[in-house]
C-alpha cells in the first residue's frame, strides 16, 4: 500500500483483477502510517473501479472502511496486519470476499498481538543490596534459566480469568466482583464489549492502557474488570 502511494507504476493488474507488485520491495510495508494508508487506499479504489468495474472497487472500499473502523477499536498495528492479510488472500484467490469483516482472521491477529505484548513485558529482578556480596545462584535459579519460556496465558477482558476470550465467556461477575460487561450487539467482532454508557470498550486501551486517539477516541477508556479508569483490562491487577 505504501509503495503504491509512492510509485503507482510499480503495480499492475493481473487477469483476475488483482493488484500485484512488479518486483516490489515490501520490506518497509509495515512502516506506513495510518494517514498515509488512507491516501493510498483512495487511489487504489479509484484505479480498481476504473479498470475492473464498480463491483470490485466497492469490495475494496468496504474493506478499507472496515480497516479504518478496526483502527479505532483495535489500534493501527492490528488493523494494518488485518489489511495486509486480506489483500494477500485476495491476491492468491480472486474469489476471496473482501467486502465483509473476517472475524476469524481478526481474532487470530489480535490474539497474537496480545501474546507478543505479554512476552515483551520486562521482568523486574530483585538484585542484592551489595553487588560485591552477591550470593551464588541457587539450584532453582539454574532450573529457571534452563526451562523453556512459558507460553503467555490468554486473559479474558470480560471477566479477568484466563483460558478464554470475551466471546466465549459465561461468567456473571469479574475477578474483581463486578458485573461482567455485555457483549456489544452491534459490533463486527464477537469479542467487543459494551460499557455502561453504551460505548464499546476501546480494545487498544484494554490491551495496553494507552490509545493513540486519546480524548478523540469514540470508544470507552476504562477497565472492564475492576471498573477503574486509570488502566485497561490487560493491566488490571485483579486478573487471575
Amino acid at each position: 500500500m505504501q509503495a503504491f502511494r509512492n510509485n503507482d507504476e510499480a503495480f499492475t493488474f493481473n487477469n483476475q483483477g488483482n493488484l500485484i507488485a512488479k518486483g516490489l520491495d515490501r520490506s518497509k510495508e509495515r512502516s506506513i502510517k495510518f494517514h498515509e494508508w488512507l491516501t493510498a487506499s483512495r487511489v487504489v479504489e479509484e484505479r480498481i473501479t476504473f479498470y475492473h468495474g464498480a463491483s470490485r472497487g466497492a469490495a475494496f472500499a468496504s474493506h478499507h472502511k472496515a480497516v479504518s473502523e478496526l483502527t479505532s477499536s483495535h489500534g493501527w498495528e492490528i488493523a494494518h496486519e488485518y489489511d495486509i492479510l486480506q489483500r494477500e488472500l485476495a491476491a492468491q484467490n480472486p474469489a476471496h470476499d473482501l467486502s465483509g469483516l473476517d472475524l476469524n482472521a481478526l481474532t487470530l491477529i489480535a490474539t497474537q498481538a496480545a501474546a507478543r505484548a505479554s512476552l515483551m513485558t520486562p521482568q523486574i529482578s530483585h538484585l542484592p543490596a551489595s553487588p560485591s556480596k552477591r550470593p551464588p545462584p541457587s539450584e532453582s535459579a539454574f532450573s529457571a534459566l534452563q526451562s523453556p519460556r512459558k507460553k503467555a496465558r490468554l486473559h479474558c477482558f470480560r471477566c479477568g480469568h484466563s483460558g478464554h476470550m470475551p466471546g466465549d465467556c459465561s461468567a456473571e461477575t469479574t475477578a474483581a466482583g463486578k458485573p461482567t460487561a455485555s457483549i456489544a450487539p452491534s459490533a463486527k467482532s464477537r469479542h467487543a464489549l459494551s460499557a455502561t454508557n453504551g460505548k464499546h470498550y476501546c480494545f487498544n486501551w484494554a490491551r495496553s492502557s494507552s490509545c493513540s486517539f486519546g480524548s478523540n477516541c469514540t470508544n470507552f477508556h476504562g477497565c472492564s474488570i475492576c471498573w477503574e479508569s486509570g488502566h485497561g483490562a490487560g493491566s488490571c491487577n485483579q486478573r487471575t
